[in-house]
């Protein structure tokens, strides 16, 4: 993903299974050091969006994703969307 720094633009690779609040860092490209001793890191936040509106195709991969998952599809439970949002923590 490419990501602004005070460099400029950078890559920065997101591992797969990255989970939602996870900070990654990129050495060297943060703020100078007071103290003249180089400069520091930057820092992301990962942060994950859930999509409000899904499209029938959408919500038909993503029932093919949870059964492939062994995710169950109960009703007596929480929704199947309310597993997907637990899914990932």
């Amino acid at each position: 993903m490419e990501v602004p720094t005070l460099k400029g633009d950078t890559i920065l690779k997101i591992p797969a299974g990255t989970q939602y609040d996870k900070v990654l860092r990129i050495k060297g490209l943060g703020v100078p050091s007071l103290k003249g001793g180089g400069t520091g890191d930057q820092l992301f936040a990962i942060k994950v969006q859930i999509p409000t509106k899904l499209t029938a195709k959408q919500k038909e991969l993503l029932v093919e994703f949870a059964k492939e998952s062994g995710m169950t599809m109960e009703t007596n439970e929480d929704g199947f969307f309310d597993k997907m949002k637990t899914f990932f923590e």
